[in-house]
């Protein structure tokens, strides 16, 4: 078999041919698309507008401040709290304040039922008095003793009683003197009980104190405000039992 040589120019020819065909097909295929896409688009923008579309009533301009109202959450700290407790046991027979009031310094805010108080100062009261009266029996009984003794003394140096008389009364004025010394310190300690008792009476008024100014921050009011209350009226407390949380809100 022959072989048949095709010239050059006709091969290019179908070539050329073969291209064209080819991107007649990429052309119809992307005119295509673009009609799908810009059809798409023109209906999703028709859907946009009338979900969009408002109806708006018109008014005259005013002037006029705008004020931003939220809602925010956090917590607050105060610069200065103390808790104030009750230095003496009992019923709390009334509350003063309550929580957010505004406090003075001394301010009293409860009381504490003091009739047990009130008894033990007065049973105080009356053993001052007994240990008075005795001390004036001392002092009595010392001068007395004094007197003899001088007596006896003068009396021994003349020869006129036994010496036996002399010592008896050396001692009966040791004893004076020693029973003076016990009236003495049975008064203090009779003294002493009864401060202790008005002391307690006192702290059934509890009050709410603390120093003048603060060292560490200057800004301080002189007031406090109740932050929290622990008990109720009532309600039975030992010594030493918080009753109060007392702050101070400046600054917060």
């Amino acid at each position: 078999m022959s072989n048949i040589k095709i010239p050059f120019w006709k091969k290019f020819i179908n070539l050329f041919a073969h291209h064209i065909k080819i991107t007649i097909v990429l052309v119809i295929l992307a005119g295509f698309t673009v009609f799908r896409l810009v059809n798409g688009q023109a209906a999703l923008f028709d859907k946009s507008s009338e979900l969009e579309a408002v109806y708006v009533e018109l008014g005259a301009a005013h002037f006029g401040n705008m004020r931003e109202l939220g809602r925010y959450y956090g917590s607050l700290s105060a610069p200065s709290h103390f808790v104030l407790s009750a230095k003496v046991g009992g019923e709390i027979k009334s509350l003063k304040v309550n929580i957010g009031d505004k406090l003075n310094n001394g301010e009293l805010v409860a009381v504490i039922d003091d009739e047990e108080y009130v008894i033990a100062r007065d049973r105080a009261a009356m053993a001052v008095k007994l240990a008075e009266a005795q001390l004036s029996e001392a002092e009595a009984n010392l001068s007395l003793a004094d007197s003899d003794l001088k007596r006896q003394t003068s009396l021994i140096e003349k020869n006129i009683v036994p010496h036996a008389e002399f010592e008896a009364a050396e001692n009966r004025h040791l004893q004076a003197q020693a029973r003076l010394a016990v009236a003495e310190s049975q008064l203090q300690s009779a003294s002493n009980q009864l401060l202790d008792a008005e002391l307690k009476l006192s702290y059934t008024q509890v009050a709410a104190s603390w120093p003048n100014g603060d060292s560490a921050n200057e800004n301080l009011d002189d007031f406090r405000y109740v932050g929290t209350r622990l008990v109720n009226e009532g309600q039975l407390v030992a010594p030493n039992s918080p009753l109060f949380d007392i702050v101070s809100l400046n600054p917060l």
